[in-house]
């Protein structure tokens, strides 16, 4: 029999885990049928002072027709947003045209959950976080997961310096839990992680996130069911394949798009056939079926006319 202790600890953990575990009731999802989600991040309006070193390039209205595409897709079962939701989330003038795309959703039973990320927190961390949570309640500072159908999305909070110490080492003993108990899940085939910060990058601007590197991409890539890693914050599309794993950045939400490192200068080898130095504004098109994700890279037209699938690709489940 266990002891008093070990029944205790047991019960403590399996409490951790059910906190930060958010299932889609609202519909349900007969076996052998695709699911099929929307991605998007950065969806900030340029600050002025970026303006000043980035050029703008109609931002605003790239991602009205990211949103107005989301929304116009009926078969969609639910949207994640990767983080800097706006571009100073402490604002409620800021969450304006993001609060008429929620409404919307809302309104066809649309749900819509997020990472949090570092604009998210400007100007007024705590305010920034209570606007943040308002909108996304199922939000949890160290991490949750969401499942839909047989996905499970692991997010994550890559904002390590917004994070206490002691939040870090939880956050981090929650993502290998919840890993693990995810792969042992006979419900769960697929697993995909997300945060903010990207692992690797080739972005002329920023760095991959060296803490993401170190924390969360070795978790990713030991588990079997775990087949793709999502993150933001660098303004435009990149695909990676690291030890066979998919790494997808999808930060052109409406963001300042940033320079990207081209041929030798890459620090990773990027599969987007697309070689430009600047990308234009995207979201990405998931359909879980069932026996792979095929994944299609939904891009705003260089004349703004429309938008169009640019990159398909598929990994198996």
């Amino acid at each position: 029999m266990m002891n008093n202790k070990f029944q205790s600890i047991l019960f403590i953990s399996c409490c951790v885990l059910l906190s930060h575990f958010v299932e889609a009731q609202s519909n349900s999802y007969p076996e052998h049928i695709s699911i099929k989600f929307a991605f998007i991040s950065d969806t900030q309006s340029p600050m002025w002072l970026e303006s000043l070193l980035v050029a703008r390039n109609q931002n605003e209205r790239g991602t009205q027709i990211l949103l107005g595409s989301i929304l116009g897709d009926s078969s969609l079962s639910a949207v994640l947003h990767f983080g800097d939701v706006t571009e100073s989330s402490a604002k409620e003038e800021a969450w304006l045209p993001i609060d008429s795309f929620l409404v919307r959703a809302k309104k066809r039973n649309l749900p819509v959950y997020a990472a949090i990320g570092n604009h998210d927190y400007f100007f007024s961390a705590k305010k920034g976080e209570e606007n943040f949570r308002k909108r996304f309640p199922a939000y949890r500072r160290t991490g949750y997961t969401v499942k839909i159908g047989d996905v499970a999305f692991v997010l994550l909070n890559s904002n390590f310096g917004r994070l206490a110490d002691s939040e870090v080492v939880r956050q981090q003993t929650w993502y290998a839990a919840v890993l693990d108990s995810l792969e042992a899940d006979s419900s769960v085939v697929t697993v995909i992680v997300g945060c903010h910060h990207p692992p690797f990058t080739n972005n002329s601007f920023f760095s991959g996130s060296d803490e993401v590197r170190r924390e969360f991409v070795p978790p990713y890539l030991s588990h079997k069911k775990a087949k793709l890693f999502l993150s933001g914050h660098t303004h435009a599309f990149e695909h990676f394949k690291i030890e066979n794993k998919d790494f997808l950045v999808l930060g052109g939400g409406g963001g300042l798009q940033h320079t990207l490192y081209l041929g030798k200068e890459q620090k990773e080898h990027d599969l987007f056939p697309d070689q430009t130095k600047k990308r234009m504004f995207h979201y990405i098109r998931c359909s879980a079926d069932p026996d792979s994700l095929r994944l299609s890279v939904m891009m705003v037209k260089t004349d703004f006319s429309g938008i169009a699938s640019v990159y398909r690709f598929s990994i198996a489940r």
